[in-house]
């Protein structure tokens, strides 16, 4: 799951995620094949109501997609943001990229002194992966359907496989294919006695 930093930013409540325990072992195996990889990200903010059920104070989502290109070694970072500002921008390194995204997923939600000092709150973190979603298979349903076909640059690119064996390798990941979905809060805490950051 990924880290969340709760502070005070220039008197609002902030947020910063790190997702670079997203990037498991087997999911940047996943990557170096060829594989995209997708995330969205949902959070939301609770007020602990102790003898009720917590109220939802706030949500927002971000979503982006991993994609490794064999054959410039470059990796391409697709990005909807907190705020929903989109970009698309390429890396050398795996590390530039979670060193983006820990740059842009940051949100704030509001005046620190908007809160009720007497309340404690929690963030709630939804994280939902797929190492391919439906656009990856439409445009793969296109490629197909399009006839295309390998130059020895292509087939140099992935591995010296052919394309019905890549085709294949496609097929028996995507009938596993099912999201992953994870949950996590952070502790309570009380906005006015958080630190300053950034």
């Amino acid at each position: 799951m990924p880290k969340i930093a709760i502070f005070n930013y220039s008197d609002s409540l902030a947020i910063e995620i790190d997702c670079s325990d997203l990037f498991t072992e087997r999911r940047t195996e996943l990557l170096h094949h060829g594989y995209p990889l997708s995330f969205v990200l949902e959070v939301s903010l609770f007020r602990d109501d102790r003898l009720w059920l917590d109220s939802r104070i706030a949500e927002t989502s971000a979503r982006f997609r991993v994609v490794y290109r064999k054959w410039d070694n470059k990796i391409a970072l697709e990005l909807s943001d907190f705020s929903r500002s989109r970009t698309f921008e390429e890396f050398a390194t795996l590390d530039d990229v979670i060193l983006e995204l820990e740059e842009r997923l940051f949100v704030s939600f509001g005046k620190v002194s908007a809160f009720e000092g007497s309340h404690d709150y929690y963030f709630e973190i939804e994280v939902q992966y797929r190492n391919l979603t439906f656009d990856d298979v439409k445009s793969a349903d296109r490629w197909l359907k399009n006839g295309n076909s390998m130059d020895s640059a292509d087939f140099d690119r992935y591995g010296g496989k052919s394309v019905g064996e890549e085709v294949l390798g496609f097929l028996w990941n995507l009938a596993g294919l099912k999201a992953e979905k994870e949950k996590s809060t952070t502790e309570k805490f009380r906005p006015l006695q958080l630190r300053r950051g950034k």
